[in-house]
């Protein structure tokens, strides 16, 4: 079985990346009910306003059904 990996990047406003992470992990547990983060990473330099993270799926169908189902999700969406 292979996985499906997710990289997904964001941009914050100057100086809120701190913050922007603070409310993604916070509401982390909600959405790992649905997948497994693999990563989150910020940077430093180059664009030290860019929080990236991995997901990882077993395939394309998990991933959609995932993400769907997460949308959904009123502690996802709180």
């Amino acid at each position: 079985m292979s996985n499906v990996y997710e990289l997904r990047y964001y941009r914050t406003r100057p100086g809120a990346v701190k913050e922007w992470v603070g409310h993604f992990t916070s509401a982390l547990p909600v959405r790992e009910k649905y997948s497994k983060i693999v990563g989150l990473w910020t940077g430093e330099a180059g664009q030290p306003n860019e929080v990236v993270h991995l997901w990882a799926y077993p395939d394309l169908n998990a991933r959609t059904a995932a993400r769907g189902a997460a949308v959904k999700d009123p502690g996802w969406q709180e």
